[in-house]
């Protein structure tokens, strides 16, 4: 069974978590990834 994707992570060009910087991008739909909390919290060490 597949978690609900409730969080959203923006990935840098080499596709690493940017924890950093600007909150909103517009157009960057490509950036951006929506992932489970266990994946959220795996990729990024926040929660």
């Amino acid at each position: 069974m597949r978690k609900k994707a409730t969080m959203v992570v923006r990935l840098n060009e080499n596709g690493e978590v940017l924890l950093e910087g600007e909150k909103i991008l517009i157009g960057g739909n490509e950036i951006y990834k929506t992932l489970c909390r266990k994946h959220f919290r795996e990729m990024t060490k926040l929660i």
